[in-house]
């Protein structure tokens, strides 16, 4: 039975200390390699990124045990510098305590398995994946089964959308495993995450080995049946843990709080699709859904024309798209730091027979 601890934020030490403490999972002198999620160049009280006080506890907590000590990620691909790192607060956490930043972009990668990974992350001894709860358009959440995709390059995470992004995520998890996950609960994102979400504190942490038990039980903590996730019920099919033997040290009813879903996954539209053929839904949905640019917001920055895979937005004044060749990454999506991109409706005969069966609005 996989055990999990929940536990108020930043206590980390307690929450560690219900499963065992910290030296249950690293050895002394091992190499560790610490994985937040730095997404893109924002702060933690937008929810967006990983708190930097809460990796300082944790690099503290580390330093007890060993010297050798790394942390990093790697952000949208135009973000190839440590922007994003330093934007955070975490580059200067880590300055201060003499931990070493990488920026996953730019080191050296190798190949396991299906994917080119960052070669640092790999050959550690142990891996502490440190995501924030929140909710992702496309994947409905993002926890820690999710935020191990930061240890592929930027430029080469649109390869796993391409490939089918619940698929990636899991082949991902079978192939390099975090040794323990901490996810950071404190000031989550609801709604139109990963990046454009709405705050929403919650001022706790989880704790856990297995990422199927950890993500299940963030759903849970979030008011979401952790099936409803595709990717943690492919991940519990391939035999990557359990959504239901989980032992929760710390639960308590109190700590649930309904999130808003992403506009995708909270109409009646995409439920009725995914019980009735969940791959071929999804197909339709990313072939007639569209992004759509809203002129008001849009500071013509240009991030969604470096970002985008296979050239379909150009600058004519402002952004337009070209959907013949769109593909429904949504990597311009998550990369607008200017929330000026949504996701419209399918528009085509067959969505509109849906709505009408099943009263579905939009988004």
């Amino acid at each position: 039975m996989n055990q999990i601890s929940i536990g108020k934020y930043p206590y980390l030490n307690d929450v560690l200390n219900s499963i065992g403490g910290l030296k249950k999972y690293i050895n002394k002198n091992e190499t560790v390699f610490i994985k937040p999620n730095i997404c893109c160049p924002k702060t933690s009280d937008t929810g967006a990124v990983t708190s930097p006080r809460l990796i300082e506890e944790l690099i503290i907590l580390l330093q007890k045990i060993t010297p050798n000590i790394f942390i990093g990620d790697s952000g949208f691909s135009e973000f190839k510098g440590l922007e994003a790192i330093k934007v955070s607060g975490i580059y200067d956490v880590a300055v201060k305590h003499n931990v070493k930043v990488i920026n996953l972009n730019k080191a050296e990668k190798v190949k396991k398995g299906n994917f080119i990974v960052s070669k640092i992350v790999v050959e550690s001894d142990k891996i502490i994946n440190v995501p924030v709860l929140k909710t992702h358009e496309r994947a409905g959440v993002t926890i820690s089964l999710k935020n191990m995709m930061g240890i592929i390059p930027g430029h080469l995470k649109t390869d796993l959308h391409k490939r089918g992004l619940e698929k990636s995520i899991v082949e991902l998890a079978q192939t390099v495993k975090p040794h323990l996950n901490i996810v950071d609960a404190n000031i989550c994102q609801e709604g139109r995450g990963p990046t454009n979400g709405t705050p929403k504190k919650m001022g706790l942490i989880i704790a856990g080995d297995n990422q199927v038990a950890v993500d299940s039980v963030c759903c849970e903590l979030m008011g979401i049946k952790p099936r409803a996730i595709p990717y943690i019920r492919l991940a519990e099919k391939q035999g990557l843990g359990s959504t239901k033997d989980i032992a929760k040290f710390g639960f308590k009813e109190e700590y649930i709080s309904k999130f808003e879903l992403p506009p995708t996954y909270k109409n009646k539209l995409f439920g009725l699709g995914m019980r009735i053929g969940e791959k071929s839904f999804r197909k339709f949905i990313e072939k007639n859904s569209r992004i759509e640019i809203n002129e008001d917001k849009c500071t013509q920055c240009g991030l969604c024309i470096k970002t985008c895979p296979v050239g379909a937005i150009t600058m004519q004044g402002m952004p337009v798209v070209d959907y013949n060749k769109c593909i429904s990454c949504l990597c311009c999506y998550e990369t607008c730091m200017s929330d000026a991109i949504r996701i419209t409706k399918p528009k085509n005969k067959l969505f509109s027979l849906a709505k009408t069966i099943t009263g579905f609005r939009g988004v």
